[in-house]
């Protein structure tokens, strides 16, 4: 779990307990992906990702196409396949990795998703559970706010093979 202050929380016990986590930054965290007992990603209200593989000993940023947003969400649809929601200016990107959190590009410079429109918020992605892992990795949901920031906005796609 995240929250205000930079805070980071783990649980080893489903929840029962939590512990602190030494803070990558004094921002508030609004997204955590977490990939196994000590290897998790946290993204804030300062537009950065960081990520740590020893329980927030030692913590990296990751070098975002876009600076100056919000992390609105992060998943890991496969090891390889990571998906980030970022919002900046009243505008929604997405920001995808193609090899575990090493390199990143947004909507504007990848061709994984051809038509993504322009909408003010994605708050929430989700890809579908498979045992195929091409159908994970290749599928998206998006949940948000349209640019009146009113209505809502729920796209459903295929991103375009490479």
């Amino acid at each position: 779990a995240v929250g205000a202050n930079g805070r980071v929380y783990r649980s080893i016990n489903n929840g029962a307990t939590w512990a602190t986590v030494t803070a990558p930054a004094a921002t508030t965290l609004t997204a955590v992906a977490v990939l196994s007992s000590r290897d998790f990603w946290v993204g804030g209200s300062n537009g950065n990702v960081y990520h740590t593989v020893n329980n927030g000993a030692v913590w990296t940023t990751a070098g975002l196409p876009r600076t100056g947003g919000t992390v609105q969400d992060i998943i890991y649809a496969t090891r390889e396949v990571v998906w980030i929601a970022y919002a900046l200016s009243s505008v929604a990107y997405l920001i995808t990795s193609l090899d575990g959190g090493g390199t990143w590009a947004d909507n504007a410079s990848t061709v994984r998703i051809g038509s993504w429109p322009v909408f003010a918020r994605a708050n929430r992605l989700a890809y579908p559970t498979a045992s195929d892992i091409g159908i994970a990795a290749n599928y998206l949901l998006v949940a948000g706010l349209a640019s009146s920031l009113t209505d809502g906005v729920l796209l459903s796609g295929a991103p375009t093979l490479l």
